[in-house]
């Protein structure tokens, strides 16, 4: 696994990615099966009685917040 904290699929199976521009492959990324879904849903299952109960607002700001970090995130991997 690399720095971007993918999950790792539970059948361990990846697909490569590719740059469009060069055709060089650029990452490996799992791919996800029913498993993967059923603990994806679990996982949002859970988190959902804490984020149900924060305001608009602080919603808003967590969501504005991780817009930021995956833009930033684009900016470090196009370096």
């Amino acid at each position: 696994m690399d720095w971007r904290n993918w999950v790792d699929a539970e059948s361990g199976k990846t697909y490569p990615v590719f740059n469009p521009a060069t055709g060089e492959e650029i990452a490996q990324v799992p791919l996800g099966g029913l498993a993967d879904v059923d603990k994806a849903v679990a996982a949002a299952r859970k988190a959902f009685p804490i984020w149900s109960k924060k305001s608009q607002m602080a919603r808003s700001d967590t969501v504005l917040n991780i817009a930021a970090l995956l833009r930033e995130n684009a900016r470090n991997a196009q370096d």
